[in-house]
């Protein structure tokens, strides 16, 4: 009987994964050979497999994704470390801020960023009204500003369940390293970040991914010259209207994400 029931009730769960996953996903490997019309008639995959700017926007979707990771590690994991051990005024809304940024859109950071930063920002014109002359920075249409924005908005990602993780350290650890002489470097290395270790990978997996994939950030951001994956997956389908192309190269984007996920759920298991 319970056998029964629980066949009836994992229905709903894989029809949903079905119709909402599998079948999205089957349609589109199934249209990427499909032979494009047009000004770019030509085979999607043979085409997509030779161009240059495939081989290029994946480059760059794995270095910005690879050092925006990095970034938010580093201060994620520090502000973790801040908010867990050391108590300061003004922790909680610190922490308040950390969960809003979550429920922002992405686009929102570039365009701060560049009301700071642009041509017409706040901090060149501040500087052109005491120097007299306004620097021309080009910070926000660069790599190192999608680098960045998304180094800033991924960063709670990493922050909160850091912190929260490090909240579970037993105080009795600490105090019995501090006790037996260890210095805060190396409770800090032996202890606080090893028991945090799980917390740090998985939030480094979810960062690494969600900056593989993101667009609205590059795109509002203005970087010309930048060009993600998804972002030529955006200009084959939208601009070009190429979609058998724009099909192979979304195929090669689940791919490049699950492999990367399993890999990492690989490592994990071995540990």
């Amino acid at each position: 009987m319970r056998t029964r029931q629980a066949a009836i009730w994992s229905v709903p769960p894989v029809l949903f994964v079905l119709l909402l996953v599998g079948w999205p996903v089957v349609a589109i490997a199934r249209h990427s050979f499909q032979r494009d019309v047009g000004f770019a008639a030509g085979e999607p995959w043979p085409t997509t497999l030779t161009a240059s700017s495939t081989w290029e926007a994946i480059g760059n979707s794995l270095l910005i994704a690879s050092l925006s990771t990095l970034g938010c590690l580093l201060i994620g994991v520090f502000m973790a470390l801040v908010l867990a051990f050391i108590p300061f005024r003004g922790a909680k809304i610190v922490e308040g801020w950390l969960s809003a940024v979550v429920c922002f859109p992405s686009f929102l950071i570039p365009l701060s960023l560049g009301m700071l930063f642009g041509g017409v920002g706040v901090i060149p014109q501040v500087i052109g009204q005491i120097t007299g002359t306004v620097p021309q920075w080009h910070l926000m249409s660069s790599l190192p500003g999608v680098i960045l924005g998304e180094t800033i908005f991924f960063t709670p990602f990493v922050a909160r369940p850091v912190t929260e993780a490090l909240r579970q350290i037993p105080a009795t650890h600490l105090n019995a390293a501090a006790s037996l002489g260890a210095g805060t470097s190396r409770i800090l290395a032996r202890i606080i970040l090893p028991a945090a270790g799980p917390a740090i990978s998985a939030s480094a997996a979810l960062t690494f991914l969600l900056t593989l994939n993101e667009i609205g950030i590059v795109l509002f951001t203005g970087a010309k010259n930048v060009t993600t994956l998804p972002m030529l997956i955006y200009n084959e389908a939208i601009v070009t209207f190429n979609m058998g192309t724009a099909c192979a190269l979304a195929c090669m984007q689940v791919v490049l994400s699950v492999g990367l996920y399993s890999l990492y759920r690989i490592v994990v298991r071995s540990h």
